[in-house]
């Protein structure tokens, strides 16, 4: 959802002040956090309660923001079980003032047409037949076995004896078992 900073303003309202320019954030990955120092310069501590750190980490939680400057730093998301809310704790002036932001993240909103997308009842064995065959590497034996398929139909029906008709059994029943044991 957010890709725009995370704004807190330091100092604004006096020295060592903390004002979120948000009452809550929520983002479906990575996200930055933007410090915009209205004073003097200031070190600013900052961290993630247990519930939030559980999918988010910072690089760093100490910053120093320089007078009059703004200072960002990414809060690293990883994958994991969707929604989690937790709190981002900001401290300035070294325990002087302290502030809890509230950021949730959310799973990403899918992407695609809507023909594309899953809702979240659908399962993997709603997929159509051809999108489950394992293709990536059966793909030659699909064609040989077809290949062998029409030269022993092919010569079945040309020669007609017994013998090739107790071949063309054979290749059946061969190709038969290799796309069982590739498909099972």
């Amino acid at each position: 959802m957010a890709r725009d900073p995370l704004p807190i303003d330091i100092s604004k309202d006096g020295l060592h002040s903390i004002d979120s320019a948000v009452d809550s954030f929520e983002s479906t990955g990575p996200f930055t956090v933007s410090l915009r120092n209205h004073g003097r310069a200031v070190h600013v501590h900052c961290n993630l309660d247990d519930d939030l750190a559980r999918v988010a980490s910072l690089p760093e939680t100490n910053h120093f923001v320089e007078t009059d400057s703004e200072l960002t730093f990414p809060v690293d998301v990883q994958t994991g079980q969707r929604p989690v809310s937790g709190r981002l704790k900001i401290v300035t002036g070294y325990g002087a003032e302290e502030q809890y932001i509230p950021v949730t993240i959310t799973e990403p909103k899918p992407v695609g047409p809507p023909s594309e997308r899953k809702t979240a009842g659908e399962s993997d064995s709603e997929e159509s037949s051809l999108d489950s065959l394992p293709l990536d590497g059966s793909l030659p034996v699909l064609v040989l076995a077809g290949i062998a398929l029409a030269i022993a139909l092919g010569a079945a029906a040309t020669l007609g004896s017994l013998e090739v008709l107790f071949g063309v059994g054979v290749v059946v029943v061969g190709v038969a078992v290799a796309l069982w044991i590739l498909f099972a």
